[in-house]
C-alpha cells in the first residue's frame, strides 16, 4: 500500500510539518503531524494531539518516490538533473548540429490530465518556462528521478527557477481550452 503524506507551511511559525491534510469547511486547512503518534479517550476513539493550521498555497502532496539521498519527494520539490542542449542551424554545407552539456532544474507537479506527478515546470538555458519534460511518454517520471536530487522547493527557493527571460509554452497538464472560453454568440452555426 502506497504511503498518503501531505506538508505544508504552518502559519504560525513558517515551519513545514508532515501528515494527514485537512480542508475543513472551505475556512481552514490543517496538516496532522501523525508522526506524533495518537491516543484513545475513554470511549476507545483515536484522536491525534497535533493539527497544524497551513498556508494552502504551501500544501504538497508526497509522490511516492524518494531522491537519490533517500529523501521524500514531494509536489513543489525543486530537483536538479544533467541535460544536453542540442542547435541546428544551416550552412553552405548542409545542416551543421551542436550540443552542449547543461544543468537543468524542475518542479515537481501533479498532471491532472494524465494521472501522475511530472515536471510542471523546468529551468532550461536560463529561462523558466512551463512544458512537458516527457511529451513523448517514453520516459517515466519515477525512472527519471530515482537518480536526482532534491534541492530545494517552490515556496522556500523560488530564485532557483527564475531565468533571465520567463517563457511559458503549452503544458498539457496547465492548459486551458481556448473554446471553453468562448461563449456561443462567438460561433456563427449553433447545433
Amino acid at each position: 500500500m502506497r504511503e498518503i503524506l501531505f506538508r505544508g507551511k504552518r502559519i504560525d511559525n513558517g515551519k513545514w510539518v508532515q501528515g494527514l491534510y485537512v480542508h475543513h469547511r472551505n475556512v481552514a486547512h490543517y496538516i496532522i503531524d501523525t508522526r506524533l503518534g495518537g491516543y484513545e479517550d475513554i470511549n476507545g476513539e483515536f484522536f491525534v494531539p497535533r493539527w497544524y493550521r497551513v498556508d494552502p498555497e504551501t500544501v504538497g502532496q508526497y509522490t511516492g518516490l524518494c531522491d537519490k539521498n533517500g529523501k521524500k519527494v514531494f509536489e513543489g520539490d525543486i530537483l536538479e538533473f544533467p541535460d544536453e542542449v542540442w542547435e541546428s542551424f544551416y550552412t553552405a554545407c548542409g545542416t551543421e548540429y551542436n550540443s552542449w552539456e547543461t544543468k537543468n532544474r524542475g518542479v515537481v507537479g501533479y498532471c491532472e490530465d494524465y494521472g501522475r506527478f511530472d515536471f510542471e515546470q523546468y529551468l532550461f538555458n536560463e529561462s523558466s518556462v512551463n512544458a512537458d519534460l516527457h511529451e513523448n511518454g517514453a520516459l517515466q517520471f519515477a525512472d527519471f528521478i530515482r537518480d536526482l536530487e532534491v534541492i530545494g522547493n517552490i515556496h522556500d527557493n523560488p530564485e532557483l527557477m527564475k531565468g533571465r527571460e520567463e517563457k511559458d509554452y503549452a503544458h498539457p497538464c496547465r492548459m486551458q481550452s481556448h473554446l471553453a472560453a468562448q461563449t456561443t454568440a462567438d460561433f456563427p452555426f449553433q447545433a
